[in-house]
C-alpha cells in the first residue's frame, strides 16, 4: 500500500531534518518505509520506521524524542530533563507553557459561550 501524506510530516532522519511525503507499507512482515525529502539537500530518501523520528513541536508540547528498545524517552525542549511515556517535565518553563495553553483554552471557551449567547438572543428576536 502507498499512502500520500497530506500534509507532509516533519521528521528527523540520519541525514537531518526533512518532510515525509509518502508512506509505503509492504505488509505486516516488513517495516514501514517513509519517503522523505531532506531539508538541507532536497534529496529524496526512503527510511524505515526505526530510522526516523518526528520533529519537536513547542506548540504541542512535544520535546525531542530519544529512543530506548521498548519505550520512548522524551527530552524537555525547555530544560533538557528526560521523562518517560506521556509524563511531562515539571520545569518552570514547561509549567509556564502549560499554564498559557490552559488559559488560552479557558478564554476561548468563555468567548465561545459569549458568542453563543449573543447568537441565541438574536435568534429570539427573529
Amino acid at each position: 500500500m502507498i499512502l500520500q501524506l497530506n500534509p507532509p510530516i516533519p521528521v528527523i532522519t540520519p541525514s537531518g531534518n526533512g518532510y515525509a511525503h509518502v508512506l509505503i507499507d509492504y505488509s505486516q512482515e516488513h517495516n514501514l518505509c517513509w519517503v522523505v525529502f531532506q531539508d538541507d539537500t532536497g534529496e529524496c530518501w526512503t527510511w524505515q520506521n526505526k530510522d526516523i523520528r518526528i520533529q519537536t513541536n513547542q506548540t504541542l508540547g512535544r520535546g525531542v524524542v530519544l529512543f530506548k528498545k521498548d519505550e520512548a524517552q522524551y527530552l524537555c525542549i525547555h530544560c533538557g530533563n528526560k521523562s518517560w511515556g506521556n509524563v511531562r517535565c515539571n520545569c518552570i518553563a514547561s509549567k509556564v507553557v502549560q499554564e498559557a495553553i490552559e488559559k488560552f483554552e479557558k478564554d476561548h471557551k468563555e468567548r465561545l459561550k459569549d458568542l453563543k449567547s449573543k447568537f441565541d438572543k438574536e435568534m429570539e428576536k427573529v
